[in-house]
């Protein structure tokens, strides 16, 4: 029993390493539109039929986030379709070319953000 604890306690410490400089990859369709946040880590990707989905930790609190985003994305030609605010949380809607763009910004520490972008095509 000791043994069997003691090789999964050195299998975990060997692998916490690994994972924490592993991060998954940006789907293609994301990389070009999304703007590369300094110091941001990708938490979650994934791609399914024509949505792809991102999951970013960004080292800034949410307010400054969501306004970087929304002037990116201003300046790059996307629309606003909507946009709602709750307590600690931006939610923004955004189309352009046939696609659609669902931005969810949300304060996850004092000085950090969980963003998470799905893109979907029409």
């Amino acid at each position: 029993m000791r043994l069997t604890m003691a090789i999964g306690l050195i299998l975990l410490v060997l692998t916490v390493p690994v994972r924490a400089y592993s991060q998954p990859a940006i789907p293609e369709s994301l990389r070009e539109v999304i703007p590369e946040y300094s110091g941001q880590k990708v938490l979650m990707a994934s791609s399914s039929g024509n949505s792809d989905r991102v999951t970013l930790e960004v080292p800034a609190d949410f307010s400054a986030v969501t306004e970087f985003y929304k002037q990116h994305f201003a300046e790059d030609g996307w629309e606003v379709e909507m946009e709602m605010s709750l307590e600690g949380t931006n939610m923004i809607s955004l189309s352009k070319g046939g696609q659609t763009l669902g931005i969810i910004i949300g304060r996850s520490g004092e000085y950090s953000s969980a963003v998470n972008f799905t893109r979907e095509s029409r």
